[in-house]
């Protein structure tokens, strides 16, 4: 098993990327099996929050393509230090050889800007590995 924890700076907009990991193309693909976010404030609320998801981005890193896995939707506040765990699609885990992650800020409601201080946790292992 490996991970990688980011800080991916403030995501202003709906929609917006930043790109996580790749996948060798000299070993092989991996399996996401597991994914946590925090921020290091309180944030959203009141109406107005976001969620994140992780999105296969193929091997050129510019085409949407299958959702790995998303935290909750929800316009209630995140709360600062406090991990959300992501909600892995079955189906999605497994990404190529060669494949891009990306993180992607979806709205919740009225806009809420990341903290400053946000965190992103993904855990992998090498190759094809059943999660669930």
């Amino acid at each position: 098993m490996a991970q990688i924890t980011f800080n991916p700076g403030i995501m202003t907009n709906d929609a917006d990327l930043f790109m996580a990991l790749r996948a060798s193309s000299t070993y092989g693909g991996i399996t996401i099996i597991a994914a946590t976010a925090t921020e290091g404030a309180t944030v959203g609320g009141a109406g107005t929050s976001h969620q994140f998801a992780l999105v296969n981005m193929g091997t050129s890193g510019t085409v949407v393509g299958g959702t790995i896995a998303t935290t909750t939707a929800s316009t209630a506040a995140w709360t600062a230090d406090v991990p959300k765990a992501f909600t892995l699609v079955a189906a999605q885990v497994f990404v190529d050889s060669g494949e891009y992650v990306y993180l992607r800020k979806i709205q919740q409601g009225a806009d809420s800007d990341n903290d400053v201080q946000t965190a992103i946790n993904i855990e992998w292992c090498e190759g094809v590995v059943l999660v669930g």
